[in-house]
């Protein structure tokens, strides 16, 4: 009869993209027989010297650290511990892990718009708050979308895989993380991409946390450069482009500034089947000297005129204009309604026409530079 007790649930505490350290609370056992398999095994079973086993060791660590590991790849570990002889426990339960990608450059990153079934093999997904419920952060591939793919943090349960793939995560807190970036200072670049909430429950529900983190597989140390208040609209193809810097990341608690860049749905939040947020044309690219404008309000309106106002990006200037058109692209407007220039950052249009939809850009200029356009 084994003396050896049971390990309990065996956890991934860090990975690379060629090797993995694990975590187990310590038994009575002397030592720790670890197997690494690089497919699902019964251990108790399975013949151990075949060639699917890539490690098999008995070691004095419960933070065994397993090398000479394939990057982007998914592995399959378990544990039981040894008393001496024959004596050992039943093998724990199964863990499997998966090794990060290599760096990747940013000409390789491109502009990701999740329309390959593989293209986010090397993001990490998970969950802030372990909880009851059912989140998960997943890409998923839709006809829905203008784009024919997304990224999706969502409440939804979908089963193991979902249609790209990619394990679903369940919990509370779902983010996306990007795979490591190849530069020397994420501080020198922004991150642009497209977003829209199908949530119109309340603000709290809108925001998206946009920042940087060390390490994918621990988000205690993340640094939340923004949260942005996401466009409403219950059209999946209706998404708006957003820009944030990283120049000003102070980085975690170390001032370590990551390589990893972190899309986390901010709480408290209510996202579920229909209530998510969709993420598209994540692209990575040199800090724009000029900040672009985000946020802009109707400050008031009345049958002729409407007064609007934005942020202060510390731009020497702004150029704003007056559209009939809603557009994505609105350097491509070529007869706007109106066309100014402002050192202030707010706007009155006036002789509009009454109960008629109007849509108003704004870029900022600075001394050597001049900002995208602004969302209408």
């Amino acid at each position: 009869i084994p003396t050896c007790h049971t390990i309990g649930a065996v956890s991934l505490m860090s990975a690379t993209a060629t090797s993995a350290t694990l975590r187990f609370d310590p038994t009575n056992a002397s030592q720790y027989q670890v197997v690494v398999s690089s497919k699902p095994i019964n251990p108790a079973t399975f013949n151990l010297a075949s060639d699917t086993i890539v490690y098999n060791k008995l070691v004095s660590t419960t933070n065994p650290t397993i090398p000479f590991l394939v990057s982007n790849t998914r592995y399959y570990a378990y544990v039981r511990g040894y008393c001496g002889g024959d004596d050992y426990s039943t093998w724990s339960n199964e863990l499997m892990f998966k090794t990060l990608c290599t760096a990747i450059s940013l000409d390789a990153f491109g502009t990701e718009d999740f329309r390959d079934a593989g293209s986010a093999d090397c993001w990490t997904f998970g969950f802030t708050s372990p909880g009851s419920s059912t989140n998960n952060a997943y890409a998923e591939r839709s006809s829905s979308n203008a784009y024919g793919a997304y990224l999706k943090l969502s409440k939804e349960s979908v089963g193991a895989k979902n249609a790209a793939g990619v394990d679903t995560v369940y919990n509370d807190g779902a983010y996306a993380i990007t795979p490591e970036l190849a530069v020397e200072d994420l501080r020198d670049y922004q991150v642009t991409f497209d977003a829209v909430t199908t949530s119109n429950i309340s603000s709290n529900y809108k925001r998206l946390n946009v920042g940087i983190v060390v390490d994918p597989n621990d988000l205690s140390g993340i640094d939340v450069i923004k949260t942005i208040e996401l466009h409403y609209a219950a059209d999946t193809t209706a998404l708006k482009t957003y820009t944030v810097s990283f120049a000003n990341a102070k980085g975690d608690w170390l001032g370590t500034i990551g390589k990893y860049v972190v899309f986390q749905l901010s709480e408290p939040q209510k996202h579920d089947s229909t209530n998510f947020v969709l993420i598209d044309n994540v692209t990575i690219e040199p800090v724009a000297n000029c900040e672009q404008v985000i946020e802009m309000v109707v400050d008031s309106l009345e049958g002729v005129w409407a007064a609007i106002s934005w942020e202060n990006t510390g731009a020497a200037s702004y150029e704003v204009m007056l559209s009939a058109i809603n557009t994505r692209r609105p350097d491509t407007l070529s007869a706007p309604l109106a066309l100014d220039t402002v050192a202030e950052t707010h706007k009155l249009f006036a002789n509009l026409t009454g109960n008629t939809p109007y849509y108003a850009y704004v870029r900022a200029f600075c001394a050597e530079d001049t900002a995208k356009w602004s969302n209408a």
